[in-house]
């Protein structure tokens, strides 16, 4: 934005780049480059987020284990009401793993579901994790 001024009058132009700019920042970010700049790929770091989740001594990722352990995961316990659908076995999983509020869990997941594609589950838990 160009802001001229004199003595009488003020004048704002937009430039077409900064149009161009404006458009290209207002769109969401995809799940994939929200997760990976927000986690990166350190099974290390992956690990230390889901600590209570992931053995050391596992063949399998810190990632695989935490989808392993989500997918055996019951529904949600209705009296949480935090619904029913997959967002809230996430939810359910990670607050009895951290101690954390259930509604803003729930809160800060539907948020991050507005991320498109959806991120899988276990990123669901991770982002969490990092986010609190």
């Amino acid at each position: 934005i160009v802001i001229t001024a004199d003595a009488t009058s003020a004048v704002a132009t937009i430039s077409p780049s900064a149009t161009a700019c404006s458009a290209e920042h207002s769109a969401p970010p995809n799940a994939e480059s929200f997760v990976g700049r927000l986690l990166g790929d350190d099974d290390d770091a992956i690990r230390a987020l889901c600590a209570g989740c992931a053995q050391e001594d596992s063949t399998q990722s810190a990632r695989e284990q935490l989808a392993a352990s989500l997918e055996l995961e019951g529904p949600a316990d209705p009296s949480l009401n935090i619904g029913t659908d997959e967002a809230a076995k996430v939810v359910a999983h990670f607050c009895m793993h951290h101690g954390a509020d259930t509604r803003t869990s729930r809160t800060m997941i539907d948020v991050l579901l507005l991320l498109q594609p959806a991120p899988a589950p276990c990123d669901l838990w991770l982002c969490l994790a990092a986010l609190v």
